[in-house]
């Protein structure tokens, strides 16, 4: 043998050697063997998934049931009482103009509530140029002070006086 045929027959082997170790690293050792063929399973368990599986079979309704029952068809008495149960078309036309007429009653009563707002709004503004009582009050008070030196009929006096300033208050917010 040549040194070359040896170092053919080496490298052919060692490539052998490693295809080798590669098969085994990927094989399944005999405890993973043991482990996967524990979980399998075994006669009894298929057993019980057929009976199952045929019980549920048997259970559903067969061709002929399934037929009848699509060919089976309801009654002119039954179509009738059905047919009186549903609304009419005259029911349904008188519901949706009930509710139109709820709708129309709803926007009118949003328009006269504004109108009370804006009535409202007005009623204010006319008060607030009238004469208030704490304005009374004030022109009450001076009245008296300028009448306090002269005790004669006091009170008399300042009620003509705050009766004619008041009306002339009223006059002149009416005027103005």
């Amino acid at each position: 043998m040549t040194f070359k045929a040896l170092t053919d027959t080496v490298r052919t082997q060692g490539n052998s050697i490693k295809d080798l170790e590669k098969q085994l690293s990927i094989k399944a050792t005999k405890s993973e063997l043991n482990n996967s063929l524990g979980l399998k399973s075994n006669v009894a368990d298929v057993m019980r998934s057929l009976s199952e599986i045929t019980t549920n079979i048997e259970s559903k309704p067969s061709l002929e049931e399934v037929q009848s029952f699509l060919e089976e068809k309801i009654s002119k008495a039954d179509l009738q009482y059905y047919l009186s149960t549903k609304a009419s078309t005259v029911d349904v036309h008188n519901i949706v103009e009930s509710k139109m007429n709820n709708n129309q009653m709803n926007e009118d009563l949003k328009d006269l509530n504004n109108k009370i707002d804006e009535i409202n709004k007005d009623i204010n503004k006319k008060l607030q140029n009238y004469a208030t009582n704490k304005e009374i009050l004030g022109l009450n008070k001076t009245i008296g002070k300028i009448f306090e030196p002269y005790q004669t009929n006091i009170s008399h006096i300042l009620y003509c006086s705050f009766y004619f300033i008041y009306l002339y208050l009223t006059l002149i917010r009416k005027q103005g």
